[in-house]
């Protein structure tokens, strides 16, 4: 009887720890999705970014709560928006198309003879523009 008891406490004891955690009313989630409108003309899509709220009004809340901030997720879905090619891409993907069997056959047979070459070239040298955008950032060349 007494083992029965002990054993009947301890998973009392864990399922009260296990849901001791469970948020009982969580907070609303903001909706941060891309929208897909069509265009004024009716010749495409553009894709809306959502109104993020700036992290001057946010109420970031007790830091000791280990909650993320309802803000969180937001910039991602705007750079999004702003950087997709077709906004229907985000609706449904393209599809693969057939795949061409004589360029797949000549890539690997490349690739076995190791006649690949690198996507970058180590020993290359950098623009120029590149080099100078470097020198004039902060803490880069002297500033004048």
């Amino acid at each position: 009887m007494r083992t029965l008891s002990s054993s009947l406490l301890l998973t009392l004891t864990v399922c009260a720890l296990a849901l001791g955690g469970c948020e009982h009313n969580p907070a609303p989630r903001p909706d941060y999705r891309v929208k897909v409108m069509p265009t004024a003309d009716g010749r495409g899509s553009i894709a809306i970014p959502p109104d993020c709220a700036t992290y001057a009004k946010a109420q970031m809340g007790d830091p000791w709560t280990n909650v993320a901030s309802p803000h969180y997720g937001c910039a991602t879905a705007q750079n999004l928006a702003a950087q997709v090619a077709d906004p229907n891409d985000l609706i449904e993907g393209k599809t693969d198309g057939s795949p061409d069997p004589i360029t797949t056959a000549a890539t690997i047979a490349r690739y076995q003879a190791g006649k690949t070459t690198a996507l970058i070239d180590p020993n290359s040298n950098a623009p120029a523009q590149i080099i100078k955008m470097e020198d004039a950032r902060v803490g880069g060349a002297s500033q004048k």
